[in-house]
């Protein structure tokens, strides 16, 4: 029920359907492509940044909803319902039975208004997190009872999530690590010839995409390598957006949640020291897994700022699977010590607290879906439909040139084809472009030239590496049309 409450939800607060975000336009045009025949591409070009299982996902759905806006929406939807069913589930297993317990770790999951949030754009997250979600079950139950069949199941959403996200990959050192101490009566050999069989089964789709990749356009997954080590600053990003999602009220998360933390910690290393060799149950299981997992996709961020994109956001996207799967971690850890400790008011005292936590989220969740529900997300939104400066777009003769900040609201919403502003920097390395100069100028004299046109949308301020429409008119002081939602800068 909780699960066809959460699906409901976001259909109620998407009318105008997911919010479509840059990384959306890539997903639903890359969809098309597909449905075309096309294949992967995108933008004229074959796509390796993006792995491919959401697209080829969301080309499926069009056979039932051929609006891709919309059926990304249904997806979201049901991908919120089934993650809220599997993180009862798996609570309920590790707990083996308790209610309580899988029942507030769900309502800490559908009140969170940053995984409401997350649930009502275009984006991999939700199938990503409710693949994941299944690993952990199923890896659970093969280490309650391990066969061939339980070993080669879990590999299959493990191989899903990877070429649906490429950070799936950071899981593949804790899947490998739990196969291999799980039992200690099991043989090296055995535990070898597992790991080798879970390895090729989950790495099976990731290896075809990117030898895929590296035959069309000579790049796995086109991102270079670049040393640019991550700061400290990291870990106070990541502590704090964890502390987001669970309670937003400053001054209630800075005192409650590190003694939460901390007691968490205490007795997940009380749990693991009483556990005794051999004791291979579900409830040890899961567990684990969400802490090795967490761990384990926190080193590889760290790793995948400091060599390949230093401009990652740590941001609520970012961090939602951590969030999600330690939830699920804490929530059956304080259940099993609880009960084994014959110290139920451990639990009942920590259901308390996710009970403040909920209900000190209400008001922002409300907030947030009273505003999603009534104004839209991203470029699905009415603003955008609206907009004066893609109208204006919309009556430009095709033979004009058009650069702009928003080639992707151009494509998505006009199918036009346009050139990116000349950027100042490097998105991913955050250094400058030592060829910014020389490009603008190029631009401004097509555009004196009568050859080319800049659109420059005021509404997308997130592109901090482009200059301003100040910066581009100081090199090229041409005639200026101000609309309320842009500029238009053309030689007349």
């Amino acid at each position: 029920m909780l699960g066809i409450s959460a699906a409901l939800l976001i259909l109620l607060i998407t009318p105008f359907g997911a919010g479509v975000s840059p990384d959306s336009t890539v997903y639903i045009g890359a969809a098309k492509n597909i449905i075309a025949g096309k294949g992967y591409w995108v933008f004229g070009r074959p796509v390796v940044f993006y792995p491919p299982f959401y697209p080829l996902f969301l080309a499926g759905v069009s056979l039932f909803e051929h609006d891709l806006v919309q059926a990304a929406r249904l997806i979201s939807a049901t991908m919120f319902g089934i993650s809220s069913t599997l993180i009862f589930y798996a609570v309920y297993l590790s707990t083996r039975g308790d209610l309580a317990s899988g029942i507030f770790a769900v309502l800490v999951f559908i009140s969170s208004s940053p995984l409401i949030i997350l649930h009502a754009w275009a984006w991999t997250e939700p199938l990503f997190i409710m693949l994941l979600l299944i690993t952990i079950i199923l890896i659970g139950m093969y280490v309650r009872k391990p066969s061939l069949l339980s070993l080669l199941a879990s590999s299959i959403p493990m191989g899903l999530a990877m070429i649906t996200r490429y950070v799936g990959v950071a899981f593949l050192p804790a899947v490998l690590a739990i196969l291999f101490f799980h039992d200690s009566r099991r043989t090296f050999r055995q535990k070898s010839f597992d790991m080798f069989l879970w390895l090729s089964g989950a790495c099976f789709p990731l290896g075809l995409f990117l030898l895929r990749n590296e035959l069309k356009t000579g790049s796995l997954t086109g991102r270079g390598i670049v040393f640019h080590p991550a700061s400290l600053i990291f870990v106070d990003q990541l502590f704090k957006q964890l502390l987001d999602f669970v309670m937003p009220i400053f001054r209630l998360r800075e005192i409650i949640l590190p003694i939460l933390l901390v007691m968490a910690i205490y007795f997940c290393i009380r749990f693991i020291a009483r556990a005794k060799p051999g004791d291979v149950y579900i409830g040890r299981a899961i567990p684990l897994a969400c802490y090795l997992l967490s761990l384990s996709y926190i080193v590889f961020l760290f790793i995948s700022i400091s060599f390949f994109d230093k401009s990652t956001p740590i941001d609520a996207r970012l961090i939602s699977p951590i969030f999600v799967i330690l939830m699920v971690g804490l929530v059956s850890t304080i259940s099993i010590v609880a009960n084994s400790m014959g110290v139920p008011l451990i639990k009942w005292s920590f259901i308390i607290v996710l009970s403040v936590s909920i209900l000190t989220k209400a008001p922002e969740t409300m907030k947030v879906i009273s505003d999603v529900k009534q104004n839209g997300l991203g470029y699905s939104a009415p603003i955008w439909k609206d907009s004066e400066s893609i109208a204006y777009a919309r009556s430009i003769d095709n033979a004009l040139t058009i650069y702009s900040n928003g080639v992707d609201v151009l494509d998505f919403l006009e199918g036009q084809v346009s050139k990116r502003i000349p950027r100042k920097m490097i998105a991913v390395s955050e250094m400058e472009n030592q060829q910014y100069l020389t490009e603008m100028i190029f631009v401004c004299d097509e555009i004196k030239q009568e050859k080319a046109i800049i659109i420059y949308f005021n509404n997308i301020d997130w592109r901090w590496y482009m200059p301003s429409i100040g910066e581009i008119l100081s090199i090229c002081p041409v005639v200026a049309h101000h609309f309320d939602d842009g500029v238009v800068i053309r030689g007349e």
